[in-house]
Parts: C-alpha cells; structure tokens; sequence
C-alpha cells in the first residue's frame, strides 16, 4: 500500500513571486498602473496579506522586470528566434 502524499509545503518567497506575477500580468497585459494595482483590488488584497519581506520581495521583482523590460524581450526574442 503506497504511503499517504503529504501536503507540500510552501517554498518560502513563492506568495511573492504569485503575487509580482499577477502585478505584472496587470501592467504588462490588462495596461493598468502599477500603483491602481497596489491600492485596490484583488492583486492588492493579495499583496497586503503578504509578509513584510515578502511584499518587499514582490515590489524588487516587479520593477526589476519593469525596468529591465527592453533587454528581457531582447533576450527572449533572441533565444526564441534559435
């Protein structure tokens, strides 16, 4: 008999990176300000209930990729294009 599957265990900083995904998936795709995103709504209401590190983690990643955008979609379409 197989022995019973544990619930996985969250990997620590996963919360954050759900949470900058979604934020940027909102700048990114649905063309809504970041800071609109930050003070209602469900990406807000996500990020609020994060850790202090952790929202600290999701604000560093998300305008890391905002602001690094340009050479990110140069090495995806480079890489893309093998």
């Amino acid at each position: 008999m197989p022995a019973p599957r544990r619930a996985p265990t969250e990997v620590p900083g996963l919360a954050a990176r759900r949470v900058a995904a979604d934020l940027l998936d909102g700048v990114l795709r649905r063309h809504r300000p970041l800071d609109e995103q930050l003070e209602g709504g469900e990406a807000s209401s996500a990020f609020a209930a994060l850790e202090e590190r952790d929202r600290a983690l999701a604000r560093k990643l998300v305008g890391t990729v905002l602001r690094r955008l340009g050479t990110l979609r140069h090495l995806l379409g480079t890489a893309l294009e093998r």
